[in-house]
């Protein structure tokens, strides 16, 4: 058994006394039971697992600890994206474990949305041992480096052996696997484990003089490594950089897809920065930005709108650009930056290359709080480059206000605008990629709502919408998704993970009978293309009688006042639905003609 103390990230933790009997019968049990004691004083609090018979040590040894949440879900697809989630909602490293097989290949997805959108996940596979490999053994796939180059380190275990030797390695590979889960990027760690029989607490003789080696507090009372909390660029290449940007009078600061666990920090230097250098903030829905309107005077929300206007996108071509984060989702602003060749800085403490559009930028391998303080704090400027902008934000934000009131009753961005605008003060929301991450981006409005915007845009579509939000929700705050049809169905086995959802969702599916953003594209133009047997797809299922069938609580919303009223008072426990059909046929030519005639007026 264990008793509390403190872990390394300073929660509660385990102060060990012994193992529950079972977990000391044989070598195997005892490997487990070593694994989840070392994770749990690491800061590990959450395991999901899928069932299976290989990896049954693992899945004792871990629902036997006394700090770990454990959550079995039977799709290990749905069951990787509900992991997935739940990292993405705590930044802890919650642990992801299955059997072998293509049970592995399953995590796949997931795994890579992991690695790219930098999510820490520890991923642990049990294997057959290597004499049941490549002779036809059933449930048995090659399962070393399965998952490629996307995790940040991988490595498979060696056989569990009923040495002391053998303890001291387990223990030292699973404080690296958490090491690499971490720092400097996060994202997933793989560890394959094979085991060879027995794959119960059977007992077997000689554990005795093991268990006494092994089950002692010294034994896992191991300092943990220590890493500066601020990555940064050497002080003299920070002070040159931040020296040019002061030098530049027509900057802009452009952020996208950044899920700060812990915004604030961030907010107060981006607000400082850019007061200090008189920059406007164009940032997308998928930062928490639009939530902290109050406090960041120079953000600019309708720039996609404003760009649209050729006269105005050419007299505000910028003299420098300091992107934070991956390039927004607007395909006005891409070719307008495509465009200029002018200083440009990218700000990214990881190493990765976030400039897609090649355009010879500086990398800035530090924090916003650092760059910030480099800047420096001064007397808030106001530029005329920066009236410009805002000026023009306050037209366009109005002109789309205007329009979006004589929209018809339920056009899709107005559904979402006012969802987002009805949802209680700090809402957690995954917005589902296609049309409703959109829509956010076009029609969220600023304000102090402080929702906590998610979501899934690093490898992923659709795949495990679902799914990803519940893991979200869990032990989260009453939350919500916002998904079309398809990308719900798509994830049809998270329908599975209302009873092990911890927490509150309430699902608000915008029905638009098939995958409708394609209608938005070129390809919509092509002729002789089979358009809807390939691109939109649509699905003759009844939504709201399937939810029903699966236990969720279900509303068929008719009019915005019903929908803004389910959503201004959220649920405590549970899952819901809030289905709202809506009619593509005239979304799609009302949305061109609103961009174009907002964009004209300005």
């Amino acid at each position: 058994m264990t008793v509390a103390a403190q872990d390394s990230l300073g929660h509660e933790a385990s102060k060990f006394s012994r193992f529950h009997p079972l977990l000391e019968t044989n070598h195997n049990m005892l490997a487990s039971a070593v694994i989840f004691e070392v994770l749990a004083r690491l800061g590990v609090r959450m395991v999901v697992l899928s069932p299976g018979s290989r990896s049954a040590p693992l899945a004792i040894a871990c629902n036997l600890h006394p700090l770990l949440e454990v959550v079995p879900i039977l799709d290990e697809r749905s069951a990787a994206f509900f992991a997935l989630g739940h990292a993405r909602q705590t930044g802890i490293p919650t642990v992801l474990l299955c059997t072998s097989g293509t049970a592995v290949a399953n995590f796949h997805p997931a795994v890579l949305e992991a690695s790219v959108s930098g999510v820490p996940l520890i991923v642990l596979t049990a294997d057959r041992p290597p004499e049941l490999r490549d002779c036809h053994e059933r449930q048995t796939v090659d399962q070393v480096k399965i998952y490629g180059h996307a995790p940040r380190w991988q490595c498979e275990l060696g056989i569990p052996e009923p040495k002391e030797a053998y303890f001291r390695y387990l223990r030292q590979v699973i404080r690296r696997a958490w090491e690499k889960t971490l720092f400097q990027k996060p994202g997933p760690v793989h560890i394959n484990i094979p085991f060879q029989e027995p794959l119960v607490p059977s007992p077997v003789s000689g554990m005795d003089s093991l268990v006494a080696c092994v089950c002692q507090e010294s034994f896992f009372n191991v300092p943990t490594a220590a890493y500066a909390e601020e990555p940064s660029v050497a002080s003299y290449q920070l002070s040159s950089i931040a020296e040019q940007m002061r030098t530049h009078e027509r900057g802009i600061i452009v952020v996208s897809q950044q899920q700060w666990v812990a915004p604030e920090p961030y907010i107060q230097a981006l607000a400082e920065l850019s007061s200090a250098l008189a920059w406007p903030i164009l940032s997308d829905f998928l930062t928490p930005l639009r939530g902290y309107a109050d406090r960041l005077p120079t953000l600019v929300s309708s720039y996609d709108t404003i760009l649209r206007n050729e006269a105005i996108a050419e007299a505000l071509r910028p003299d420098c650009v300091l992107s934070i984060g991956a390039m927004p989702i607007s395909k006005v602003l891409r070719p307008w930056l495509e465009g200029f060749s002018i200083p440009t800085w990218v700000l990214d403490s990881t190493g990765d290359n976030y400039d897609p559009l090649h355009r010879a930028a500086v990398p800035i391998r530090c924090s916003l709080p650092i760059l910030a303080k480099a800047v420096g704090v001064s007397t808030p400027k106001r530029s005329s480059y920066l009236g410009g902008w805002l000026d023009l934000e306050t037209q366009a934000s109005s002109a789309i206000a205007e329009r979006l009131e004589a929209a018809p009753p339920l056009f899709e961005g107005k559904v979402v605008q006012r969802a987002l605008a009805a949802l209680p003060q700090g809402t957690p929301v995954f917005i589902a990629s296609s049309m409703p991450v959109r829509d956010a981006e076009f029609f969220g409005v600023k304000g102090s709502h402080r929702i906590k915007p998610y979501f899934n845009r690093g490898a992923d579509g659709i795949d495990g919408t679902l799914s990803t939000a519940m893991g979200m929700a869990h032990g989260n705050k009453p939350s919500v998704l916002i998904v079309g049809d398809l990308a719900l169905l798509h994830g049809i086995s998270g329908f599975l993970l209302k009873d092990k959802l911890e927490g509150s969702l309430t699902v608000l599916v915008i029905n638009n009978d098939g995958g409708r953003i394609f209608e938005n594209l070129p390809i919509a133009e092509c002729e002789g293309v089979p358009f809807e047997e390939c691109f939109t797809t649509p699905q003759s299922v009844d939504i709201p009688s399937m939810a029903e069938g699966f236990g969720w609580n279900v509303q068929c919303i008719h009019t915005l006042d019903e929908m803004e009223a389910s959503l201004q008072v959220l649920p405590d426990q549970g899952v819901s639905l809030l289905h709202v059909c809506t009619d593509s046929t005239h979304d799609v030519p009302f949305r061109r003609e609103l961009f174009r005639s907002v964009a004209e007026s300005l």
